[in-house]
């Protein structure tokens, strides 16, 4: 499948990353080498994907690869490849088998119509109703084209989090969020409700390529008309509304009147009329009657809002005002999804709030955050008196890069454009590059952490590494070995003696599964894969018993043969 192909062929410098998903090559070039920095992160879209139908391009911007680095991993980009390549095969199906087939018939209607002297007066009205029929046949193609991308967009979203979990992509999307932030520097509401007008224009550019425009046009207009004339009519003094507009309100207030009889019987109807725009506004105080239930969402961001909106499917969200979202959006706890709970969370300071569910968030913000701070300050300095701690940082800030090997080291140095590094021994690569713990950048500091096998390396920021290093990385504490100790009681075999495959992860079976070559085992579920690999120990391959030893804990098992690996498993 070819696409963005001028931008393909125009990425000529030496990528940054290599990488084969499936049989296919990957090269990751970053954004900020070529000129399409301001094209693409400039509106907000930080990766873009470009093929010639054989290798893949992938152009990302470098700070947002480097803080996002889990949504490149090679499986997601599998996911990504796989969306492109079936939306790109049912754009053809569709043209192949409506398209050029009812532009055919009509070309031959109209080269017979116009050889035979019968069909010579009907020339005109065959190619009018050939034309109506090519433009019915348009319709039918992105209506079908629109209802297959969003099939296709829910299944893709369904398998990234099969992968990932619900709390780690969740996670994953509120990191996604704060670095959009940061590189726009969102600090107040305007520049915020400019980018997100910016970012709806750049939505709606994209569906037109699938959907067209006479859609979306039409019913924005009326959510646009329906939802100004209230607002000024809301401003008038009561006099006003006596007048003209009568006739005009009847209509537009039914649904509001339906909701207030009682007080449509006691008043005239000139003087229900202001108040009937004016009741929705008492009925949410209603329902929120407990403070610890009520939910104030104004304290959120117009991008944040509208996002949520965007995610409830609510009609005409993009030119909803911040009042407007905030009364679509649910008024109790209970009904806000994790990710609005998050966000919540994130403004109020809560710590850890990112790894929290979501009955837990919900009691951490009716409740407060200080109760349950008060427990983990004690405990604290209980482990820190227990424990010792490795310093691997100098008291003046300096690190020993020594340690790391010479790829990683000359992988740095390529980043930074050290001249030569390619040929530079390991003494070279570490006097080229800084020494100090507050000039390494976020992939060095990774790099040295996982050396020393600091905890939750991984989802640290740059400040947190530094900060973890310099304090020192703790010492094993005994209990540790203990509770390792209890989990090596896992019996990875069935009653019947056969392998329980069922422990593995799908992306483990997949792999093995590729590697015995088993047809269609890309859209395969965890059954049909555990179904399609044998289940006896003695027909399973190395690489397979290792992942059952690696579940069951099984010590130094990576250098076991086959023979070691049956026996430590059975």
């Amino acid at each position: 499948m070819k696409m963005n192909v001028k931008m393909f062929n125009s990425l000529t410098n030496p990528p940054a990353e290599v990488l084969e998903v499936e049989g296919k090559v990957v090269e990751i070039h970053y954004m900020n080498d070529t000129n399409y920095l301001a094209q693409h992160a400039g509106q907000g879209h930080f990766f873009a994907w470009s093929s010639d139908g054989k290798s893949y391009k992938l152009l990302v911007e470098k700070g947002y690869y480097e803080e996002l680095n889990e949504l490149f991993l090679p499986k997601v980009q599998s996911l990504q490849i796989k969306l492109y390549e079936d939306l790109s095969k049912a754009r053809r199906r569709i043209y192949l088998s409506l398209i050029l087939p009812v532009f055919l018939i009509i070309v031959g209607l109209l080269v017979v119509s116009m050889l035979m002297k019968e069909l010579a007066d009907y020339t005109i009205q065959i190619a009018i109703g050939g034309l109506v029929v090519f433009l019915i046949a348009n319709i039918f193609q992105s209506s079908y084209l629109r209802r297959k991308v969003d099939k296709l967009r829910n299944q893709y979203f369904d398998d990234l989090e099969e992968f990932f979990g619900d709390t780690k992509l969740d996670e994953l999307v509120v990191r996604q969020r704060e670095y959009h932030a940061r590189y726009f520097n969102f600090d107040d509401e305007e520049p915020v409700k400019e980018d997100v007008v910016h970012e709806a224009e750049v939505e709606e550019k994209e569906e037109t390529q699938v959907v067209p425009a006479w859609v979306s046009e039409a019913k924005e207009d009326k959510v646009e008309e329906v939802k100004e004339e209230p607002k000024k009519e809301e401003a008038k003094p009561a006099e006003t509304v006596k007048e003209e507009p009568k006739e005009v309100k009847k209509e537009e207030v039914k649904p509001k009147e339906e909701k207030t009889p009682a007080k449509v019987e006691e008043k005239p109807k000139e003087e229900v009329k202001p108040k009937a725009a004016a009741k929705p506004k008492e009925k949410p105080a209603e329902k929120a009657v407990d403070p610890n239930d009520a939910v104030d969402l104004s304290v959120l961001t117009v991008d944040e809002l509208k996002e949520f909106a965007k995610d409830r499917k609510v009609n005409g969200f993009s030119t909803m005002r911040k009042g407007e979202l905030v009364e679509v959006l649910p008024k109790v706890y209970a009904d806000l999804r994790v990710v609005e709970l998050q966000a919540l969370a994130r403004l109020e300071s809560i710590p850890n709030f990112s790894t929290m569910r979501k009955g837990e968030l919900i009691d951490v913000l009716k409740n407060g955050y200080q109760e349950k701070e008060e427990p983990q300050k004690e405990e604290m300095p209980v482990v820190e008196e227990a424990s010792e701690r490795i310093q691997v940082v100098e008291k003046d800030g300096k690190v020993n890069l020594a340690v790391l090997t010479v790829e990683e080291l000359k992988e740095f140095a390529k980043d930074r454009k050290v001249v030569g590094f390619s040929t530079m021994r390991k003494p070279e690569l570490v006097e080229s590059l800084p020494n100090n713990i507050n000039e390494l950048r976020l992939t060095e500091l990774k790099a040295y952490a996982r050396y020393y096998e600091l905890p939750n390396f991984s989802t640290m920021r740059k400040d947190e590494l530094i900060e973890g290093l310099t304090l020192g990385i703790p010492v094993v504490v005994e209990e540790v070995v203990e509770e390792v100790e209890e989990v090596e009681v896992i019996n990875v075999l069935n009653e019947d003696g056969t392998a329980n495959l069922n422990l593995l992860t799908v992306e483990e079976l997949k792999e093995f599964a590729k590697e015995r070559k088993v047809a269609g085992f890309s859209t395969m579920r965890k059954p049909e894969l555990v179904a399609a690999i044998p289940n006896k120990v003695e027909d399973l391959r190395a690489v397979e018993l290792k992942a059952l030893a690696r579940v069951k804990k099984v010590p130094n098992f990576s250098t076991m043969r086959k023979g070691e690996l049956l026996e430590a498993i059975k």
